[in-house]
């Protein structure tokens, strides 16, 4: 189906979400997709030995993640970790965790390629025992 531009159109299998015009920038972007507004969200932390929220997602919406990337200094059995809590801040499920050692740092991303649907007030958080952790996550947010 090459040269296809319009993805309504597909025949045989198609995304199971619409990825029509979802251009991806740095800052604040706003996109419509069938009548339905988009709000990418791209953003990044560095914390130190701490737990930050990276992203908290706007009432009445919903975010779609579709990357994350984490990497941490090195440190023996220092942890570091990106989760997603509930309002209550309890930790419903954790993406990515690593565990360095004494002389290496760890990185890992993780491109979701059906995008993970996060409600509303969920924090998505960087958990860090060391002495330095970046986390990063990209998505975007629409009503839900």
């Amino acid at each position: 189906m090459s040269g296809e531009l319009n993805q309504v159109k597909w025949v045989g299998v198609r995304p199971v979400y619409p990825t029509e015009n979802i251009q991806i920038q740095m800052g604040a972007f706003e996109t419509t997709v069938g009548g339905v507004t988009r709000v990418q969200v791209n953003k990044s932390v560095i914390v130190n030995n701490t737990t930050t929220i990276i992203h908290t997602v706007t009432a009445a919406k919903v975010f779609y993640m579709v990357a994350v990337a984490l990497c941490a200094n090195p440190g023996v059995g220092k942890l570091s970790s990106i989760s997603v809590r509930n309002a209550a801040d309890v930790t419903q499920y954790t993406l990515l965790h690593l565990e360095s050692s004494a002389l290496q740092g760890r990185e890992s991303s993780l491109p979701i390629f059906m995008p993970i649907a996060v409600p509303a007030l969920y924090d998505i958080v960087l958990v860090c025992t060391n002495t330095d952790a970046h986390g990063f996550i990209s998505g975007w947010e629409q009503a839900a």
